[in-house]
């Protein structure tokens, strides 16, 4: 972290805790990034890069766009680290062997593995964000919706009442302490987004495929 702290990334990116999901500063962005350069065991030259695409693609997010920053990380190092295969961003975070059409790769783990570790509590801040996104698609289901919402509360609720147990979390420890300290605030910033993700239509979602289709832009960055 100290490398991408050093070389001043994202430096003039607003984060913006309205549409952006987990609500993050600078300093949690540069640790998630750094968490997953440990996993994938990148060198400074590739995180260089990988900052780069990063900050493309935050600088020219339109203003009304909705995103799991976790997704844009996981989707850019699928992108960039194994472009043959079609990787789910969550995976990106995911310890132990992995086989991709034919390919073994081992990814170590951060932290613990039997405790309440980062991929852990990555896993539980995309169950909201994955259970956000079924909201907002089924906006307009009404026999569907409550217990989709349901789902998504129960999921935040289960995120807010982890928080103290992930609080070691090896390289998470910005992004729990922000969040373990202003549980409320985390809790109306999340319910206000998937308030505008539901009933405003100006609120434009990138998740999924779109997602792989804007990080295309930027392939001047690889």
């Amino acid at each position: 972290m100290d490398f991408i702290k050093a070389n001043d990334f994202f430096s003039i990116i607003e984060f913006d805790p309205v549409l952006m999901y987990p609500a993050v500063t600078k300093d949690v962005a540069y640790e998630i990034v750094a968490l997953f350069c440990a996993f994938h065991q990148v060198s400074l030259r590739r995180t260089e890069q990988l900052c780069a695409r990063l900050d493309a693609a935050l600088v020219n997010f339109p203003s009304t766009t909705a995103f799991s920053f976790i997704e844009l990380i996981g989707s850019v190092f699928s992108y960039e680290l194994y472009p043959k295969f079609k990787l789910n961003y969550s995976t990106m975070y995911r310890s132990g062997k992995h086989n991709w059409s034919g390919c073994e790769r081992e990814i170590s783990y951060i932290g613990d593995p039997n405790g309440e570790n980062a991929q852990k509590a990555l896993e539980q801040y995309t169950l909201v964000w994955n259970s956000m996104v079924n909201v907002r698609e089924h906006a307009y289901q009404p026999s569907r919706l409550y217990q989709i919402e349901q789902g998504f509360r129960n999921n935040l609720n289960n995120l807010i009442s982890r928080f103290d147990n992930f609080g070691k979390c090896e390289y998470l420890e910005n992004l729990i302490c922000l969040h373990r300290n202003n549980k409320v605030g985390v809790e109306i910033s999340i319910e206000n987004l998937i308030r505008k993700m539901k009933s405003d239509d100006s609120v434009k979602l990138l998740t999924g495929s779109e997602f792989e289709q804007y990080l295309h832009l930027f392939n001047d960055f690889s």
